[in-house]
Protein backbone atom coordinates (compact mmCIF):
# COMPACT_ATOMS: atom_id res chain seq x y z
CA UNK A 1 0.00 0.00 0.00
CA UNK A 2 0.87 3.85 -0.51
CA UNK A 3 1.78 6.39 2.15
CA UNK A 4 -1.58 7.96 3.22
CA UNK A 5 -0.60 11.08 1.50
CA UNK A 6 -0.01 9.54 -1.78
CA UNK A 7 -3.70 7.33 -1.33
CA UNK A 8 -5.45 11.19 -0.75
CA UNK A 9 -4.19 12.65 -4.20
CA UNK A 10 -4.76 9.34 -5.71
CA UNK A 11 -8.34 9.35 -4.67
CA UNK A 12 -8.72 13.24 -5.59
CA UNK A 13 -7.66 12.32 -8.88
CA UNK A 14 -9.66 9.47 -9.64
CA UNK A 15 -12.89 10.27 -7.81
CA UNK A 16 -13.44 13.70 -6.33
CA UNK A 17 -11.80 15.55 -9.26
CA UNK A 18 -12.68 13.26 -11.95
CA UNK A 19 -14.97 14.54 -14.58
CA UNK A 20 -15.64 17.63 -13.57
CA UNK A 21 -17.37 19.73 -16.30
CA UNK A 22 -15.16 21.51 -17.42
CA UNK A 23 -11.46 19.81 -16.50
CA UNK A 24 -13.36 16.41 -17.69
CA UNK A 25 -10.43 13.25 -17.25
CA UNK A 26 -7.30 16.00 -17.60
CA UNK A 27 -6.30 15.32 -14.32
CA UNK A 28 -2.81 14.50 -13.47
CA UNK A 29 -0.99 13.65 -9.99
CA UNK A 30 2.13 16.06 -10.12
CA UNK A 31 3.57 19.31 -10.53
CA UNK A 32 3.67 21.47 -12.99
CA UNK A 33 6.57 20.53 -15.60
CA UNK A 34 8.90 23.70 -16.05
CA UNK A 35 9.09 24.41 -19.98
CA UNK A 36 6.40 21.64 -20.97
CA UNK A 37 2.60 22.43 -21.42
CA UNK A 38 -0.05 20.42 -20.75
CA UNK A 39 -0.91 18.44 -23.55
CA UNK A 40 -4.95 19.22 -22.61
CA UNK A 41 -6.65 22.05 -21.40
CA UNK A 42 -8.56 22.66 -19.37
CA UNK A 43 -6.69 20.61 -16.81
CA UNK A 44 -5.90 19.94 -13.16
CA UNK A 45 -2.98 19.45 -11.24
CA UNK A 46 -2.82 17.70 -7.75
CA UNK A 47 0.29 17.51 -5.68
CA UNK A 48 1.52 17.62 -2.01
CA UNK A 49 4.01 20.96 -0.62
CA UNK A 50 4.33 20.68 2.65
CA UNK A 51 3.31 18.74 5.87
CA UNK A 52 3.37 19.48 9.59
CA UNK A 53 3.87 16.25 11.96
CA UNK A 54 2.66 16.62 15.29
CA UNK A 55 2.99 13.86 18.10
CA UNK A 56 -0.39 13.29 19.81
CA UNK A 57 -0.47 13.33 23.62
CA UNK A 58 -2.98 10.55 24.03
CA UNK A 59 -1.08 7.13 23.01
CA UNK A 60 -2.25 4.57 20.50
CA UNK A 61 -2.67 0.69 21.02
CA UNK A 62 -1.03 1.56 24.64
CA UNK A 63 2.64 2.32 23.48
CA UNK A 64 3.10 3.82 20.36
CA UNK A 65 1.80 7.19 19.60
CA UNK A 66 -0.40 8.90 16.80
CA UNK A 67 0.48 11.48 14.58
CA UNK A 68 -1.70 13.93 13.46
CA UNK A 69 -0.57 15.21 9.84
CA UNK A 70 -2.03 18.75 8.95
CA UNK A 71 -0.79 18.31 5.32
CA UNK A 72 -0.73 21.03 2.46
CA UNK A 73 -2.39 20.08 -0.79
CA UNK A 74 -2.52 22.13 -4.20
CA UNK A 75 -5.43 21.79 -7.10
CA UNK A 76 -4.10 23.83 -9.85
CA UNK A 77 -6.57 24.52 -12.33
CA UNK A 78 -5.13 25.34 -15.98
CA UNK A 79 -7.23 27.17 -19.05
CA UNK A 80 -6.21 28.49 -22.68
CA UNK A 81 -5.46 31.96 -22.79
CA UNK A 82 -8.70 33.40 -24.69
CA UNK A 83 -11.31 36.24 -23.65
CA UNK A 84 -13.24 34.02 -21.40
CA UNK A 85 -9.88 32.90 -19.49
CA UNK A 86 -11.04 34.36 -16.16
CA UNK A 87 -14.86 33.43 -16.38
CA UNK A 88 -12.92 29.57 -17.25
CA UNK A 89 -10.85 29.80 -14.54
CA UNK A 90 -13.66 30.89 -11.93
CA UNK A 91 -15.54 28.22 -12.65
CA UNK A 92 -12.68 25.84 -12.70
CA UNK A 93 -12.29 27.21 -9.14
CA UNK A 94 -16.38 26.78 -8.65
CA UNK A 95 -16.30 23.11 -9.51
CA UNK A 96 -13.17 21.92 -7.65
CA UNK A 97 -14.68 23.79 -4.38
CA UNK A 98 -18.14 21.80 -4.58
CA UNK A 99 -16.31 18.55 -5.48
CA UNK A 100 -13.91 18.61 -2.45
CA UNK A 101 -16.89 19.99 0.03
CA UNK A 102 -18.72 16.90 -0.82
CA UNK A 103 -15.96 14.87 0.22
CA UNK A 104 -14.19 16.89 3.19
CA UNK A 105 -12.74 13.41 4.56
CA UNK A 106 -11.79 12.13 1.48
CA UNK A 107 -13.24 8.98 1.46
CA UNK A 108 -12.33 8.38 5.14
CA UNK A 109 -8.37 9.21 4.29
CA UNK A 110 -8.23 12.58 6.18
CA UNK A 111 -10.07 13.85 9.44
CA UNK A 112 -11.21 17.42 7.58
CA UNK A 113 -9.90 18.97 4.81
CA UNK A 114 -10.61 22.90 3.97
CA UNK A 115 -9.93 25.67 0.93
CA UNK A 116 -7.37 28.30 2.57
CA UNK A 117 -6.49 30.18 -0.37
CA UNK A 118 -6.55 30.65 -3.96
CA UNK A 119 -4.15 32.22 -6.10
CA UNK A 120 -5.19 33.56 -10.18
CA UNK A 121 -1.69 33.73 -12.69
CA UNK A 122 -1.33 34.38 -16.20
CA UNK A 123 1.53 32.96 -17.94
CA UNK A 124 1.90 35.00 -21.28
CA UNK A 125 5.33 33.82 -22.72
CA UNK A 126 4.72 29.95 -22.08
CA UNK A 127 5.19 27.91 -25.12
CA UNK A 128 0.65 27.85 -24.92
CA UNK A 129 -0.37 31.25 -23.20
CA UNK A 130 -2.09 30.00 -20.21
CA UNK A 131 -4.15 31.26 -16.84
CA UNK A 132 -4.31 29.37 -13.45
CA UNK A 133 -6.01 28.80 -10.90
CA UNK A 134 -4.18 27.30 -7.45
CA UNK A 135 -6.64 26.13 -4.77
CA UNK A 136 -4.67 25.50 -1.40
CA UNK A 137 -6.25 23.00 0.74
CA UNK A 138 -5.02 21.73 4.75
CA UNK A 139 -5.80 18.37 4.78
CA UNK A 140 -5.51 16.93 8.71
CA UNK A 141 -5.50 13.32 8.88
CA UNK A 142 -3.58 10.53 11.47
CA UNK A 143 -1.27 7.79 11.32
CA UNK A 144 0.49 5.46 13.34
CA UNK A 145 4.48 6.26 12.90
CA UNK A 146 5.07 2.74 12.20
CA UNK A 147 2.72 2.36 10.14
CA UNK A 148 1.92 5.72 6.99
CA UNK A 149 -0.13 3.41 4.69
CA UNK A 150 -3.27 3.88 6.93
CA UNK A 151 -5.58 6.26 8.30
CA UNK A 152 -6.78 6.34 11.59
CA UNK A 153 -9.93 7.86 12.88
Amino acid sequence: MAHVRQQIRSRLATATLLNLTTTGTSVHQSRPETGRPLETLPALLIYTKEEEVDQEAETFDGTTRKTLRILTLVVEGYAAANSNLDNTLDTISKEVEIAMAGDPQINSLAEWSWLTSTEMAFEAEAQTPHGQVKLSYEVHYRVDPNDPETALS
